[in-house]
């Protein structure tokens, strides 16, 4: 994938993570993932 959305994105989860907690920074990690994955099938 692009180095700038990586770079762009893990400080997103780090900063959701806080307000989240474990549990939710384990969800949205989950999310993204899948969210690339669904990108990448697609094009």
């Amino acid at each position: 994938m692009d180095g700038a959305a990586g770079g762009y994105t893990w400080p997103v989860i780090a900063f959701y993570s806080r307000r989240l907690g474990c549990l939710g920074s384990v969800v949205l990690s989950i999310v993204l993932t899948a969210c690339l994955i669904a990108l990448f099938l697609l094009l």
